[in-house]
């Protein structure tokens, strides 16, 4: 389970382990009363990287960025950008943290997210998603304001969903891990510490 939000769970999961039920999370480092978490990758490392690529992606072009997480109670996206954020202050100065805003899981609200930002940001230069459906959305707005490749949109999202984008030049890149293993890690530990 990936949960959205992990202290609403925790007494859920607490009932789960007194009927002697395993609670196995993804992407939620630290969530109380779970018995395992399996975590694809380290999370400071990850968001260091999306910030690094962005810098990549402008060219160190100097402006105002903002990060789009999945909710403000999703601790992986939290991590995530927090690193980020921690990053671009201690090695970016150019940069300007405008905010995070709790809309990468619809697409529609990442869309009219972005169309806010442009408008009150003239100096955007980027927009990080952690969430599957940011980037597609900010993609969409910058399609209908005629912005191909004029601002720099990464998130975690499927290659199916950001194949266009992609192509078409707004959306600048897409990154995922496989999904499938983080599934097969999860059974493993059910069949080789729980069964």
């Amino acid at each position: 389970m990936v949960p959205n939000n992990a202290k609403s769970l925790e007494p859920a999961f607490a009932r789960a382990r007194e009927a002697g039920i395993a609670v196995i999370t993804h992407e939620s480092q630290g969530q109380v009363n779970a018995d395992y978490d399996i975590e694809m990758f380290n999370n400071t490392t990850f968001g260091e990287l999306m910030i690094d690529q962005l810098v990549k992606h402008t060219n160190g072009k100097a402006g105002s960025y903002a990060i789009y997480v999945g909710s403000l109670t999703v601790p992986a996206h939290n991590m995530w950008a927090d690193a980020a954020i921690a990053k671009q202050k201690a090695k970016y100065p150019n940069l300007t943290f405008i905010n995070k805003f709790p809309v990468s899981e619809d697409r529609n609200a990442s869309r009219q997210t972005a169309l806010e930002l442009l408008t009150t940001y003239p100096d955007l230069v980027g927009i990080i998603c952690m969430g599957s459906e940011g980037a597609p959305g900010v993609a969409q707005a910058l399609r209908e304001k005629g912005l191909k490749n004029k601002i720099a949109v990464l998130g975690v999202t499927t290659p199916n969903v950001a194949r266009r984008a992609l192509k078409d030049g707004y959306m600048t890149e897409a990154i995922l891990w496989d999904p499938a293993q983080a599934a097969r890690i999860q059974a493993y530990i059910v069949l080789n510490f729980v069964l």
